[in-house]
């Protein structure tokens, strides 16, 4: 029988935090990217598949512009 591996999640709410306050700051995907080291296709995804996540960035970005 195959081992079943867990996908461990690799930016936990520390990161998108971080992401979230510097998205607020400036609202720069790519700029709050690099500041927090966290890859633009990990927050795209999030955005498409965690509802919560979206919401927190919805906020975040409205507060930055």
């Amino acid at each position: 029988m195959a081992k079943q591996y867990r996908k461990i999640r690799r930016y936990g709410m520390e990161y998108e935090e971080a992401f979230l306050a510097a998205i607020s700051a400036a609202p720069n995907i790519t700029a709050a990217c690099m500041a927090t080291n966290m890859p633009a296709s990990y927050v795209y995804k999030q955005r498409m598949t965690n509802p919560d996540f979206k919401e927190r960035f919805d906020e975040a970005w409205a507060l930055g512009l």
